[in-house]
Order: C-alpha cells, then structure tokens, then sequence
C-alpha cells in the first residue's frame, strides 16, 4: 500500500523518521515541480538516492577525492554493465577491494545529506513511498540509519533560519551598496552571488537563480550583506550620508557569524572591530575564537595571549588558549593555560577535563586521574573523563576498575572504538576471551578500517 502526502503538511525529516521507525522496504519519491528526489530504503535504513538536481554520482565523488582513479571507475562501470545481477558501482569497488568500506560509507552519508539539504528547504511539493522491492542495482552492502544524515541537515536548515534573521525580507530587491572591503577577501561562491546582484532581483530570486543549493546561496548572501556588499533599495540611497558600521555592530555581526559556523565571515567582522577599538580585550578573544575554528592556531593562541595581556584573565580565555597551545604541540604551555583556567573558575568541569588530557599526554598521570575525577565529581558528562581514567587505572594494573570507566565511556559514547578495543584489552589481561572478541569485534563492525582492533582481534584468535 502507498503512502502519499504533501511537504507542505509534513515535512521530510517526519516522512522519513516514519519510514525508518516502521523498519519499510520500498522507494520514496518527492517532487517539487520538476524536480524530483528518490530515496531507496531496505528494512528502514536507506541504501541509495538519487536528485536531479545532484550531478555527481558516487563513483565521480571518489574520483575527485582521490580515491579511485579514472580507470578504477571506467572498470567498475564495464563490471555492472556485464553482470546479469545488476550492482550497485559502490559494492563493485568494494568486491574490487580498491576503497576502505569507512571511506565509502562516509561518501555515502555526505550525497545522502547533500540531496536531503536540498528538499528540506521545499516549502510545498508532494512525497509518495512505493513499497516494493526495487532494483537490484540500487541495493547496497552500505545501509544508513536515517538519524545519521538528518542531523547534519537539520542543522544547517536552522542555520539558514538564522541567517534570515540577519537578512532582510525575502521579497525585497537587493543592490550592491558601497562598501570597506575590497572584493579580493571574497571566496569564489560570495564573487558568483555577488556578480548576480543587479538591483533587479529579490533574495528569493537571487536563491533561486543561483546553481548552488539555497543554504549556501542564503550563507553568501548573508555573508555580503554582513559585510556592507549588499543591501537593500533604502540602503542604498542613504549609503552616502550613512556613518560607518560601529565597533558594536562589527561585534554583534561576528558573534552571529560565529553561531552560524560562517567563521571566515566572523572572522572578517573582528577584525573590523580590532581596528577600530585596538585596546579590547573582548574583540581579541573572539577573533582568537575565529581563527581557532579555522584551525588558525597560532594566531588563535595569539590573539588569546593579547586579550589576556589587556587584562582578561577569564576562564574563557585561559582554557581556549590552552586548546590553541595544545593543538599546536606546546603541552607544557597548554597545562599552565588550563591550570589557570581552573584558578580562575574551579566550577568549570570542562578545563578539568583539559587539564587531565594534557597531563596525561606528558604522562604526568596521577595528576591527569585527580583532574579527571574532579570533573567527574562536579557533573562532567564528558566521554572522556572515563575514557582517560580508564587508561590510567589499567596503567596501574587495575582492571576491575579500568573496566568500570571504559564501560562508562561507551555508556556516554557507544561509538568510540577506542573505548571498545580497550574494554577488550582489559578483558583480554584478565583471561575472558570471549568478552574481549566481542568488543574487538564491535570495534572493527564500529570502524573496519581501525588497525588495533583488527590486529588484536586477530592476535587473539576470534
């Protein structure tokens, strides 16, 4: 029996959680005008798609980053065409043991959200799910939980949501306006959405214009418009005689940039305000904040040294230094950074755990269990705090309760290999085979490419 419907009064996230909670086979199609999508789904978990709208297929994906070469693909197409059975170019290039199955599901997950970022922007269209089974080249080895491509989606639609409150409304007619910055520190999506700004079209017609999908197009407007290359009509008109953008107001934009994980644009807009009022201790933290997220770490370590300096000797300030120095290798200056962290705030669970990872890392590890344990007893709910106690207690030849936190870290955790394959060593040194064969085996069904659990699982016979 099929199940119809219209976006407009549910959405895809529900249509496809119910799919996957009634364990269906079979093929959901959704249209919007002449747009199309199809998801394939086996027991509840979605195996293949398919969007007009999407060029690359999985097979182009794995050429372009490099994983199989033009050849290894023209050889896995000849296969499929040959075979009676039809299979999928996924399953043909992993019979051709040419790509780590991690690699291709990873692929996998990154086209199913792509085309799921796509209809969750529909505002109207319509959904029909066929249950039956389907083509034999459309079934895969690879199946993913719907829960697992949702998440990233559902994210970057509320952060387009945040982007329109930034934004003025959709209907109105954008311009280019005059503007500080020259066009150079524009990456090559804000330049194309930019050049398509002619004082004729909305923000709405804008998006649809664009190639790119809409979240993205609505990232570089608001990307523009944040940074004075765009605006509306009015604006315009009074750009000449309008002050420039205030200290307050490049902050205020960055923070927003900064929510919307747009961290270059963030980035662009502190620096703005550093400019303009040198001597805040604030300003430099967040754009130490920025470039940490753009794993700038030198300068993010810069930057927080100088809001200390200017006299912020937050907790805030202290920690992310810390995160900064400890990317970059300084151990030693990323363990002052958070034990003073801990001086200025000793509530903060969160640099206690930092506090313990860098002291572990220069094995300085009875101090790395007394921070542990701290932030464990203030409520940390980190993976981990039993994770790194549970290697310090097996250490120290502990096993009943090295088990105890590694059972916690999976607890808080489930997917953590490293968790897994440990609680197995654990086993292992207590003499229960059984028990350790089956966390390596988890850990390998976890991660198949993860070396330690393969070898110890074939070191131990399982």
């Amino acid at each position: 029996m099929s199940i119809e419907g219209s976006l407009a009064e549910q959405s895809l996230v529900t249509v496809i959680r119910s799919l996957a909670n009634t364990n269906r086979t079979g093929v959901l199609n959704v249209t919007k005008g002449s747009s199309m999508g199809m998801f394939f789904f086996e027991d509840g978990k979605i195996s293949s798609v398919e969007m007009d709208q999407v060029e690359e297929g999985l097979g182009r994906r794995l050429l372009k980053s490099g994983w199989i070469t033009e050849e290894q693909l023209e050889e896995a197409l000849e296969i499929g065409e040959s075979q009676a059975e039809k299979k999928p170019v996924s399953d043909i290039l992993t019979d051709m043991d040419v790509v780590p199955a991690s690699v291709l599901r990873s692929h996998v997950v990154e086209q199913l959200e792509e085309v799921i970022s796509k209809i969750l922007t529909w505002n109207e269209g319509s959904f029909v799910f066929d249950p039956f089974p389907w083509p034999a080249d459309k079934h895969s080895t690879v199946a993913i939980d719907s829960d697992e491509v949702l998440v990233g989606p559902i994210r970057k639609l509320e952060r387009a949501e945040d982007m329109a409150k930034i934004l003025p409304p959709k209907d109105v007619v954008l311009v280019r306006t005059k503007h500080e910055l020259e066009e150079e520190c524009l990456n090559a999506e804000e330049k194309e959405v930019l050049s398509a700004v002619d004082g004729s079209l909305s923000m709405k017609e804008l998006i649809e214009k664009h190639q790119g999908d809409s979240v993205s197009t609505a990232r570089a407007l608001c990307v523009l418009y944040g940074a004075r290359f765009i605006g509306t009509q009015d604006e315009q008109k009074i750009a000449g005689a309008k002050k420039a953008p205030k200290r307050d107001e490049h902050v205020e934009m960055g923070i927003a940039f900064l929510e919307m994980k747009m961290y270059d644009a963030a980035q662009r807009e502190f620096r703005c305000a550093v400019e303009m009022d040198p001597n805040s201790a604030e300003v430099r933290f967040y754009l130490g904040l920025a470039c940490y997220k753009l794993n700038l770490f030198r300068a993010a370590a810069d930057y927080f040294a100088e809001a200390r300096e200017l006299g912020s000797a937050s907790n805030a300030v202290l920690n992310d230094m810390g995160l900064a120095y400890e990317r970059l290798g300084h151990l030693d200056r990323a363990r002052e950074c958070y034990a003073k962290a801990v001086e200025a705030d000793d509530a903060n669970s969160t640099s206690y755990v930092n506090l313990g990872i860098a002291c572990y890392k220069k094995g300085l590890y009875e101090e790395a269990e007394n921070a542990f344990r701290l932030a464990i007893k203030m409520g940390s709910t980190a993976s981990l705090c039993p994770y790194y106690l549970g290697m310090i207690l097996a250490r120290k030849e502990e096993y009943d309760e090295a088990e105890k936190m590694f059972k916690s870290a999976i607890e808080a955790n489930p997917g953590s290999v490293a968790a897994h394959n440990n609680l197995a060593v654990v086993y292992e040194l207590k003499g229960d085979r059984k028990r350790a064969v089956g966390e390596y085996e988890m850990a390998y069904e976890i991660d198949p490419d993860y070396r330690k659990a393969k070898d110890n699982l074939r070191a131990i016979g399982g």
